[in-house]
């Protein structure tokens, strides 16, 4: 049997280990698609057309599959989804 004193030293040596192993491992917001064509986000889908702002630049993804930069005029069915632009980090040079 354990003393609650032998539970703590185990618990915070356990802690420890964990912040002494460094930091996390870097996840990407990516991967590549099956084909290892494309870089998919792994954190970000495409919105659907009702929600998707008039006459300011989005992403747009076609009935192909094929995405564009553009503005949606709201009345065009070719469009099936649309995406904001990626933003800058601030750390990032331009």
């Amino acid at each position: 049997m354990t003393t609650e004193r032998e539970e703590l030293d185990k618990a915070l040596d356990k802690a420890l280990d964990e912040m002494l192993s460094g930091p996390a491992p870097f996840t990407p917001g990516h991967t590549l698609n099956t084909e290892k064509t494309a870089a998919v986000s792994t954190t970000q889908y495409w919105e659907p057309m009702k929600d998707c702002p008039r006459g300011v630049k989005v992403q747009l993804l076609g009935l192909g599959g094929v995405a564009v930069y553009g503005m949606y005029d709201g009345r065009n069915p070719f469009w099936e989804g649309w995406a904001p632009l990626p933003k800058r980090r601030e750390n990032q040079v331009k």
